[in-house]
């Protein structure tokens, strides 16, 4: 069973209690990447720079060299390149926060369960690293922490396709009786079952739930879910790490990630600072949490399962989803 500890209001002693319960003192003189997610455009719900400006404050303290880090992403945004990233990441205040700002892209090729992830170079190059997550929900996996912001925040733009071409679009068998099941659970509407299956590739999100319903096991992924690849790229990020420690950032719970511009609705009410070294743990505690407050699942709201990640993730040995919670 694993600790994570919730810090609560006043974040500035809190949160650093916290990392310093979880060996935070062994990155003292060492490199250490942060990886956060620096906000879309107009989106105004991001982790607040100020939570962030208190790790690196006491990283620097310490003798540390802490490097803000994220990845370009593959949809039309100005941090589709690594120029509009910088400029929407000073826009949002990123820069102020005293230590230097890393878009990364490219990398090198890692293998892990079965498959191959291109990780970027200044991510295999670091040793220590400290993962800052908004807790939230997602529209491809559920919900979206710190398996979501490893899994597809520390991959390659290239790579980032390639995890997505493995999830979209179900494969259908000659066992297809045109039930129409599938196309009744389907809330994207991708589906469309009359005298023939058929399936709108743009629409489909991967979330699988056509594959689950299915009486006749008609269904399968082309290759796996979205979740367990988030979580299968999650183990080719850190495998090389010597220490890792995860924040999950519980307040502005919206609806969507970050990378939409409109992120909203609000789907919770602020909670606190999930802290942790196990990111299994930390995931199974914060969707606990927020469901908790939500009074429903975010299977509920966005129709797909998030725990796929964590079952996936806790099945290669990435940690455990049994966790003891402590203020």
């Amino acid at each position: 069973m694993s600790k994570v500890i919730l810090a609560e209001k006043d974040y500035q002693n809190s949160l650093i209690s916290a990392l310093e319960r979880f060996g935070a003192e062994n990155f003292r003189n060492k490199r250490v990447l942060i990886k956060l997610h620096m906000g879309e455009m107009n989106n105004k719900w991001f982790v607040d720079p100020k939570i962030v400006k208190i790790i690196v404050d006491y990283l620097k303290g310490i003798g540390a060299k802490p490097v803000l880090f994220d990845t370009v992403v593959i949809y039309p945004s100005p941090r589709t390149f690594k120029a509009g990233y910088r400029m929407v990441a000073k826009r949002h205040g990123f820069y102020d926060l005293g230590c230097p700002v890393v878009i990364g892209d490219g990398g090198r090729k890692v293998e892990a369960e079965g498959f191959n992830f291109e990780i970027p170079d200044e991510v295999l190059d670091h040793y220590y690293m400290i993962v800052i997550s908004h807790a939230k929900g997602h529209c491809g996996a559920g919900y979206g922490g710190a398996i979501k912001n490893i899994g597809m925040g520390c991959v390659s733009k290239k790579c980032k396709k390639t995890v997505h071409s493995t999830i979209s679009v179900p494969v259908v068998s000659e066992k297809c009786t045109l039930c129409g099941m599938c196309e009744k659970v389907c809330r994207q509407k991708a589906i469309k079952v009359d005298k023939k299956w058929e399936i709108k590739a743009g629409l489909c999100v991967g979330c699988g739930e056509c594959i689950k319903c299915c009486p006749q096991k008609a269904l399968n992924y082309k290759k796996e879910s979205l979740c367990q690849m988030l979580a299968y790229a999650s183990e080719a990020v850190t495998k090389h790490m010597k220490s890792i420690l995860y924040i999950n950032v519980l307040l502005k719970i919206t609806k969507n990630c970050d990378c939409c511009r409109n992120a909203l609705p609000i789907i919770a009410e602020d909670i606190g600072i999930l802290v942790s070294d196990d990111i299994v743990s930390i995931e199974k505690a914060s969707i606990d949490m927020i469901e908790g407050k939500m009074k429903k699942t975010f299977k509920e709201i966005q129709s797909i399962d998030p725990l796929d990640q964590i079952r996936t993730a806790e099945r290669i040995g990435l940690g455990s989803s049994k966790y003891l919670l402590e203020k």
